[in-house]
Order: structure tokens, then sequence, then C-alpha cells
């Protein structure tokens, strides 16, 4: 661990492409410079942020189809103010029905007169996957969204996400505060279950969580907010693969763009190796979770997962947590907290299994089968529906205090 802290400021720089609307200015004074369009732009028709008579000033949260996103309903619109928005955020994209109408990713529900009504972004209404990063519209009258002035005649210009759309005007300058002291979080749901453990480890700890999200998608969220100004810690710390673990090349060219980031910026940058997702099939002698044990063997590059796995070592040789690895020892250094028998192996503890097959123990994480095992896996020598009761402490602190470790 010491080797590891001592050489996060050794890490060197890889060349990686990134558009020059994301190659920032580094720290400490220079002067902010524009932000231009992403190449090859697509043209997708004229927007007006003013359309709905509305202006999205103040940003209060998510609206999300997912709990552990934002909020999946709208509260009481009495006692907002003028400009108050919820940006919504849909996992899977789609649409999503409130009172108030059908909102699409990217939208904005802003408080006007104590009412909420809908501003829709410029991609509303367009299918998952139609957009990419890069494409504009052509702004047909001036006006506020997502707290941003925008003005007829030019450009609002697409910056990535699918689920949760981010857009910039044409012309937009940065104005990037100074790096301090601080740890950024960002991921996909991990960093949601974490999110509790991340503020009693690290007061002052930002935690981005994207459910659902793959690894591009936590890099353009990155992108933004650091164009935006809202990272300005010094440390941060980024989990991406989980998601799409038969994308590594997704993960390589997120990470690759995160670090030109962060490098540009004299930001340190610790990323997490993901722990494989708990996914069963049955062989017809026992359950085999093939992520989990694919990183066990460590061998298998036809396994997204591990090849994930050896690039972060490779590109990140001092900079990276094993998160799994470090779940595992410290189930080794509990062995008494995990000597209950393991519903998932008959005749097996929990430690044997961790053991074994390098699984999690269900009572080492918050994630659990809420519905018993797939069908397919039920048996009267499996049981009908194992749980994972939540007894110890989860996973995310050890995660957290390792983070820690690294960062301070």
């Amino acid at each position: 661990m010491k080797a590891i802290t001592k050489g996060i400021l050794a890490v060197a720089c890889a060349a990686s492409f990134v558009p020059a609307a994301l190659a920032l200015p580094p720290a400490g004074g220079a002067a902010p410079v524009p932000a231009q369009p992403m190449p090859q732009p697509r043209m997708h028709g004229p927007w007006s942020p003013a359309a709905a008579g509305l202006e999205s000033r103040h940003l209060l949260g998510l609206i999300s189809n997912s709990n552990g996103r934002g909020k999946t309903s709208l509260p009481p619109a009495s006692g907002c103010n003028d400009g108050d928005y919820w940006m919504v955020f849909l996992v899977g994209g789609g649409q999503m029905s409130l009172p108030i109408g059908t909102v699409y990713p990217g939208d904005a529900v802003v408080c006007r007169a104590s009412q909420w009504a809908i501003q829709p972004g410029p991609a509303s209404g367009l299918p998952v996957g139609t957009v990419q990063p890069g494409d504009t519209w052509q702004v047909a009258a001036g006006g506020v969204f997502d707290g941003l002035t925008y003005k007829a005649g030019e450009q609002a210009v697409h910056y990535g996400g699918a689920y949760y759309h981010f857009f910039l005007p044409s012309d937009y300058r940065p104005s990037l505060p100074a790096i301090g002291p601080g740890v950024y979080w960002i991921g996909d749901s991990m960093s949601a279950y974490a999110r509790s453990a991340a503020k009693a480890a690290m007061p002052g700890v930002v935690v981005d969580a994207l459910n659902s999200a793959g690894s591009a998608e936590i890099a353009s969220v990155f992108a933004y907010r650091t164009l935006t100004g809202a990272v300005t810690q010094r440390n941060v710390v980024v989990w991406a693969g989980q998601n799409t673990e038969d994308k590594w090349w997704e993960t390589s060219a997120a990470l690759d763009r995160i670090r030109t980031i962060t490098q540009s910026r004299g930001q340190r940058l610790i990323v997490v190796i993901p722990v494989g997702r708990r996914e069963f099939t049955f062989n017809g002698q026992r359950l085999v979770g093939k992520w989990q044990e694919a990183l066990q063997s460590g061998t298998d590059l036809r396994n997204g997962l591990v090849e994930t796995q050896a690039l972060i070592r490779k590109d990140f040789p001092v900079a990276n947590v094993d998160a799994r690895a470090a779940v595992l020892a410290a189930v080794e250094a509990h062995a008494a907290a995990f000597s209950n028998p393991d519903p998932q192996f008959p005749g097996m503890t929990e430690l044997q299994t961790a053991k074994r097959s390098a699984w999690f123990p269900c009572r080492s994480i918050r994630i659990w089968p809420r519905k018993g095992f797939p069908r397919m896996l039920r048996s009267p020598a499996i049981g009908a529906t194992p749980t994972c009761p939540r007894r110890l402490r989860p996973a995310s602190i050890i995660f957290v205090r390792l983070a820690r470790t690294l960062v301070t």
C-alpha cells in the first residue's frame, strides 16, 4: 500500500486521442480556452431552450427511473422557486411518465409559479443510441437550459451520455476553478452503494454514482462535470467497467479520456478494478459464477473482465485498487465472521466458498438476491430461495478505506 501511495504521482502520461474540447488547460492560473465542437458533428435540427417559456437555472437533483440515482417521482411543487429544476436521467433510456407529462433523458423539469413544467432538451424524444458526442442543434431562440445560457444562431453541442445527455453552447468558455483538497469518486451503481461509507470515511467526499452506466457514460459525465467546474478535488477515484465486462476496449478508451483530463489539471487518479457481477449458471453439479471465477484465474483473456483487469494493472500500475482481492483478504482476516453455512454451496462455509471460487460472501456486500435465485438454479440441494442477510459491514467500506489510504 505504501508503494502505491508513493507511486501515484509518477504515473506516466499515455498518448491518447481526446477531442480538443476536452483538452483542458492545466490548473494554476492558465487562461480558459473555448470548448470547441467535437470532430464531424451531425446536425439534428433547430432547438429552442425558450420554447416552453422556462429557464432551468438552479439544479435540485435528478428525476430517474432508478431509486439509486435520483428521485423516482416529483416532489410537491409548493415552495419551489422559479428556475429550480430537476434533470431527467433514465437507466436504459426510453421515457418516463410524470403527472405533468412524458419526459425523456436530458429534459429538465422546471419550477414556474409554484408548478412543475417540462423544458425539453435538444435530444428529447430521440431513441437511445441516436445521439453521439459532437452532434449539434441550431439554437433557434436564446434561453437558459441546465444552468447555461444559449444564444440564437449558435449551436448546442452534445458532449456524451445516453441516459442523461450533456450539452454545452458551442461558444462555451470554461472557467475552471483551482484544484483543492478532497476526493471526487465517480462510477456506476457500486459507487452509489459506497456513498454512505465514503462520506463516513472521507468527510467532504463527492460521490457521483451512475446506475447501470457503462465506461463511456462515466467518462462523459466526468468530462462534463470538469468542464462546468464541478470537479475541484485533487484526488479522483474511478470505478468503471463493471457494466461493460465484455467491452474492455470501451473501458480502456474511457480511462484514457479521464486520465488525460486529470493529468492536465494536476489531479491524482486512482482506478478501482471492478469485482465482477454475481451472475450464475448451473453446470449440473454446482453454481458457476463466470465473472468472479475468471478473475480468480486471471488467464482467460476471452473474458472481457479479465482483459479489463489486465489493462488497468498495465496502464495504472501504481494507482489501482483491486477491490475484489481486498474484500477476499478481509474475509479471510475475519474468518470467524464467515464460518456460517453458505446457502450457495451446501456443506461448505462462506469462507471455504470464498477461498475455492473467489466469490464474495453475500454478507460482505449490500447487493443480494431479493427474489431468490433464478428458477433454473433451484433444486432440493440448493434450496428454493437462499438469501444473503446483512450482518457484517459492506465491502464498500473496504473499498473506501483503501481509496482513503491512497489519497491521504
